[in-house]
């Protein structure tokens, strides 16, 4: 008789809270609806005005000079970048001529560049690949 009046003290939601947590669901608080009465068009049009001047305010302190200096030097980067790609073409052109296609120059470049932990990861990785696609790999035995 004492368990009986011990449940009954239980009111039904915590019963069905804690099924739901026993059955991995996650509770969701149910949220009034905010009736459109409530909601403050001119509070939200007033926070958005303020939005926009302190934006206006923060452009408005950036000195024009920093913009500037700031577009030079990111025509001098993508001059420099524009020199150099042309530079890595004329090498894959010099491979392409001696029989080397890019991409196969590329793959073997990439895993030169990996420190050897990270090579042999990369080796065990890519023969487990190539080997369940079909194409057989076998790393050196050495």
């Amino acid at each position: 008789m004492e368990k009986a009046a011990n449940i009954a003290e239980f009111p039904t939601g915590d019963i069905e809270q804690r099924q739901n947590e026993q059955q991995g669901e996650i509770p969701v608080a149910e949220q009034p609806e905010q009736s459109p009465e409530e909601f403050d068009v001119a509070k939200q049009q007033e926070t958005q005005k303020q939005k926009i001047v302190e934006i206006s305010e923060n452009l408005a302190a950036i000195d024009d000079q920093e913009i500037i200096d700031a577009c030079n030097k990111r025509m001098e980067i993508d001059e420099k970048r524009a020199e150099l790609n042309d530079s890595a073409a004329g090498v894959r052109e010099h491979l392409k001529g001696l029989g080397i296609s890019g991409p196969a120059f590329n793959a073997a470049y990439s895993r030169f560049k990996q420190d050897a932990h990270k090579r042999d990861i990369f080796d065990q990785e890519f023969a487990k690949c190539a080997n369940a696609m079909g194409v057989s790999y076998q790393e050196d035995l050495f």
